[in-house]
């Protein structure tokens, strides 16, 4: 039902001199119900001498919450003192005049029976008059035994429930009236010449032309406006003549803004997809096996709308900004020169060699192109010229091309390739740090073919290996370092701090505390500085491999400072070196804890 429509039947109710029972309004989430009370049927009631109250029920967890809110809502309608009891309002004002309006019934904390046995002290036993504002399906949505409860409830306290319904064009062209009528009338116009645009783009969601009244969701465009106010005003403070690519900006960011707030899955892709225009084609011969391929799947649903005319172009600055807030400028200029320079596209794969395009838009390439780049490309993994993640990603995409009938390499050389890309990654690996961490790299990469998750296995396991390694590696340098250049230990440790390196895991406790004791003070009381720092950080938890350690350093520090205090005068890096065991006692308590 029409807004205007709603509003006769609120008015026929509210002239009613006695009523027991409360109005419904019911609709979806962001279909305005709120704009709708807030800007038409207050202001309404206003006028006619009434006192629209407004309760939100949104998180409620008691009944003593629904008062306090119905209190707090008869307050900012009419004035009361503090501490009225709320039920208590014939008291002070004609409730004839009172409408109470309990909004967001289903994103209650606790039964609804409840929230409509107390409101029922005002509908049924004071005849104020009540409406409630409601998302149905929420309700419907729970247990059967609520579902049941609320029914009977419903029936008790609802006389009328009113499906909510706007004309979108309407419902979005008074929005960004009502957003915008005190300032920015050109951001203002340029919206609402827009107004199709924007229901195109709902109207191909659902793909059900007769459903749209009920799905557009104003909350969701809201939000999404008033994110692209700020990149409107941005280029038109710094670009000329951006008027088709500001219609493509919207439209952009409307989708990426519905689709951040309702699926958080969409995250990892909006930040690793690059600058470039997405068609059809990405979703259909694009591998399914990247992390990006729902960002494809996404914008290609969109790519039908009249003003897209078959393909959008994905800024990653624009992404990047609805996802933290933060427009970088020059990012968003070298997207937006561009798409300005590229012609109808802002796909970086053009002038790109074929042997990068192949994992990119490799439909784009020409059959011997194809051909050449994937024989390039394997003589490129045999001759180990490729970095380690690279094997893996190769590996993936030849395991699709093969699914797809694309390569002809013949299964019973899967052995032989295997090999090959073993020993690739093998040689990769050993040129490479692996204290650093790869693990959210290969978490986030997840192959559907058996021979790369094999090698996914095999590079697990070899950097497994290769870490162990490293960190003994470094380990020994450090108890080098230690006795010959103790500035640079310092030096070293306070960087592995920063990387969170459990680097003392791999000391050799004798042969460290035995270096102890040959330095000066000055270079003790620096290494015990940077080592008891080392774990007074926030993050010092992630030390707990290194008790042992430690442990095994301070009972060894105690048993050499015991064998040589036969005298009775104690030596300033005795008593340094004692501090530094007691230092270390605290450490070993702090991290034991966890």
């Amino acid at each position: 039902m029409q807004p205007n429509d709603i509003l006769k039947i609120i008015d026929n109710y509210i002239e009613k001199p006695e009523t027991d029972y409360a109005i419904m309004i019911e609709q979806g989430w962001g279909a305005g119900k709120t704009y709708f009370w807030n800007n038409t049927v207050a202001p309404h009631l206003l006028e006619n001498g009434y006192f629209p109250c407004h309760i939100t029920l949104n998180g409620v967890s008691s009944i003593e919450e629904v008062s306090t809110r119905t209190l707090l809502g008869l307050r900012q309608a009419v004035y009361l003192k503090p501490g009225l009891d709320p039920l208590e309002i014939d008291q002070y004002i004609d409730i004839q005049k009172l409408v109470l309006c309990y909004d967001d019934l289903e994103r209650a904390n606790m039964d609804v029976e409840d929230i409509f046995g107390y409101t029922n002290l005002y509908i049924e036993h004071k005849n104020i008059k009540t409406l409630f504002l409601c998302n149905e399906g929420k309700i419907h949505e729970r247990e059967d035994e609520q579902r049941k409860k609320y029914a009977e409830c419903k029936e008790k306290i609802i006389g009328k429930t009113i499906p909510f319904k706007q004309l979108p064009r309407v419902a979005l062209e008074q929005m960004i009236d009502k957003l915008y009528q005190k300032y920015d009338s050109k951001y203002k116009d340029f919206l609402k010449e827009r107004v199709d645009p924007i229901i195109e783009l709902f109207e191909i969601e659902i793909n059900d032309y007769k459903k749209i009244d009920r799905n557009i969701n104003l909350r969701t465009v809201k939000h999404s406006l008033s994110d692209f106010h700020y990149i409107y005003d941005k280029c038109n403070n710094t670009f000329d003549n951006l008027i088709p690519e500001l219609d493509q900006f919207l439209l952009l960011t409307i989708i990426l803004s519905k689709e951040i707030k309702f699926n958080s899955g969409i995250y990892s892709a909006i930040e690793k997809t690059k600058t470039q225009k997405v068609d059809r084609s990405d979703s259909l011969l694009r591998p399914k096996i990247e992390e990006t391929a729902l960002l494809y799947d996404v914008l290609e649903k969109y790519t039908g709308h009249t003003m897209l005319r078959g393909s959008i172009n994905y800024l990653h600055s624009i992404g990047n900004y609805l996802l933290t807030g933060n427009l970088i400028m020059t990012e968003l200029k070298e997207d937006i020169d561009s798409f300005q320079n590229k012609q109808e596209s802002l796909s970086p794969i053009i002038n790109i060699d074929p042997e990068t395009q192949l994992f990119d838009r490799y439909w784009e390439l020409d059959d011997n192109e194809f051909s050449s780049a994937i024989d390039n490309v394997m003589k490129k993994v045999e001759s180990k010229k490729y970095l380690l993640m690279d094997y893996l990603r190769i590996s993936n995409h030849f395991a699709f091309f093969r699914k797809e009938n694309l390569l002809n390499f013949p299964e019973e050389n899967d052995k032989k390739l295997i090999d090959t890309f073993k020993e690739a990654i093998d040689f990769a690996i050993e040129s490479i740090d692996a204290t650093k961490s790869y693990s959210s790299v290969l978490s986030g990469f997840d192959p559907t073919d058996s021979e790369t998750s094999q090698l996914k296995k095999y590079v697990e396991n070899k950097l497994k290996e290769k870490r162990e390694q490293d960190y003994q590696s470094k380990a020994n340098e450090l108890t080098q370092l230690l006795l010959q250049q103790p500035d640079l230990f310092v030096k070293k440790l306070y960087k592995y701090n920063q990387e969170n390196l459990p680097i003392f895991m791999y000391i050799d406790p004798t042969q460290f505390v035995n270096n102890l004791f040959k330095l000066n003070n000055r270079n003790l009381t620096e290494v015990r500085n940077v080592i008891v720092n080392r774990y007074q950080s926030f993050n010092a938890y992630s030390y707990t491999l290194e008790v042992k350690t430690l442990i095994d350093i301070r009972d060894y520090l105690l048993e050499i400072l015991g064998r040589n205090n036969d005298t009775s005068i104690v030596l300033l890096s005795t008593r340094l070196l004692k501090q530094f065991s007691d230092d270390l006692n605290g450490v070993i308590d702090k991290i034991s804890l966890r």
